[in-house]
Formats: structure tokens, sequence, C-alpha cells
């Protein structure tokens, strides 16, 4: 039997790495925060995360990836070995310089090896089919826990 590419991206964020807080925090903040949960068991030097968070600050000044209250800040390296993801479920929302101005309450974090860009745009297109969805993000922010927040990506997933 074969893997549904959404079981496949659905792996990209377990409950470990699912951050879920009310606290009021700013952009980098929250770049920072969700990069360290992806990373934190990948084997990369102590140095490692800062050149990944210029990656996703650069990206993130080039264009925001941020509209309807959700934000897919991603990138592509070469000190990857696989794709890591981590989210981030912030009730009181967070200004992320949004393209339609409106505070961002939901953050996916992407980051992919630099030669699976195939991969990172096909991971990409499935957060924003989540997002399309009517009762996502509704739902998303009724979550009370990265436990829930969890449940819901995998209900949304298995439609």
């Amino acid at each position: 039997m074969t893997e549904r590419p959404s079981s496949r991206h659905l792996a990209l964020w377990p409950v470990e790495r699912i951050l879920f807080d009310p606290a009021e925090r700013t952009k980098r903040d929250v770049l920072g925060e969700l990069l360290a949960l992806a990373v934190a068991r990948l084997d990369l030097a102590a140095a490692g995360s800062q050149p990944l968070l210029d990656l996703l600050l650069a990206r993130e000044k080039s264009g925001s990836t941020a509209a309807a209250r959700l934000a897919i800040p991603h990138a592509r390296s070469a000190a990857l070995p696989a794709p890591v993801g981590a989210l981030g479920v912030f009730p009181r929302g967070v200004d992320f310089d949004a393209i339609d101005g409106e505070r961002v309450h939901a953050v996916f974090l992407l980051l992919s090896p630099a030669d699976r860009a195939a991969e990172h745009v096909e991971v990409l297109r499935w957060i924003a089919g989540l997002a399309r969805g009517r009762d996502f993000m509704r739902f998303l922010l009724r979550t009370k826990s990265p436990a829930e927040a969890r449940a819901l990506l995998e209900e949304m997933a298995a439609r």
C-alpha cells in the first residue's frame, strides 16, 4: 500500500514540534522559537541554526509569507539532511507583516534540504490546501494544546 502524501507531510509536525502559546510574540521571536523546535533533534553544529534563521529572515524580507491569519515561513539549505517543520499556534496573534495587514495566529515553519525543491513545494501546497479549508483556522484557534492542534491536523489531513 502506498503512503498518502498527506501522511508524509503530517509527519513533519509531531506534537513535540507544536508550540501553543497565548503570550505576545514578535515575528523574530516566533521564527527563532519554531526553528529551535524544528532542528532540536538534528545533528547541527552549535552555530548551525543561525544560518537557518538568517535564511528565514531573508525570505520574509523578500516578501511576507503571511496572509489570512496564517504564515508559512520556509527555506531550503544544504545543511539539512531531511525536511523538518514546526507549528506555532498563537491565539493572541503575532504581527508578521502579513500582506493583508492581519495578525497571524498560526505559523507553519518548513525547512528542507536544498536539493529537494519539488518536495518542498509539495509540502507548501499541502499546507496551503489545509489553510484554504473553510473550517481549518476556526478550529485551530479553538485548540488549547499541542496535542489538540496535532489531532486537528490529523483530522484535516484525512479528508
